[in-house]
């Protein structure tokens, strides 16, 4: 059986069809959400997240003026443009280390030593939106530097990777 989803009329359905069947009309549907408002709101919702995180991870290669009027990059105003860089870095590195060391068994240590350097990185993005007054990226920055911390206690503490 293969499952396809299509969007019908503004609503997602999924149909179940034979690999092998020409004919789809015995398929059956599923309605995966209520209709035309809600996928809306789940569409915007989506898009908006895919603009924010393109703009983010384009801190390393984005000029500065492209950032600063970009819909997150107002914190940018007061940076250097070589700040701009090293945070970028900081950030790819940091999220290198949190997946590569542990998914080829090379040197595991890292990724505790990842967590604590995103946990800096986040105390001091908090420290810029907060003095700017943007509290929305405060609270992101406070959820992505918990998710960090719980990575450190755990992989330098109960749940560490063994030799």
């Amino acid at each position: 059986m293969a499952a396809i989803a299509a969007c019908q009329r503004n609503r997602w359905v999924v149909a179940a069809t034979p690999y092998s069947a020409a004919n789809t009309t015995s398929a059956s549907r599923i309605s995966l959400s209520g209709g035309h408002r809600e996928s809306g709101i789940v569409d915007h919702r989506r898009r908006a997240r895919l603009r924010l995180r393109r703009e983010r991870d384009l801190k390393l290669v984005q000029s500065k003026d492209k950032l600063v009027a970009s819909a997150i990059g107002g914190w940018a105003t007061d940076s250097s443009p070589a700040s701009i860089k090293l945070i970028g870095v900081a950030e790819i590195l940091g999220a290198i280390g949190l997946i590569l060391p542990a998914a080829l068994h090379v040197a595991p240590i890292l990724v505790p030593l990842a967590a604590v350097g995103l946990i800096l990185v986040m105390i001091g993005a908090a420290v810029v939106h907060s003095r700017r007054h943007e509290l929305p990226n405060v609270a992101i920055n406070v959820v992505l530097l918990a998710l960090a911390a719980t990575v450190a206690w755990g992989r330098f503490g109960p749940h560490a990777f063994s030799a």
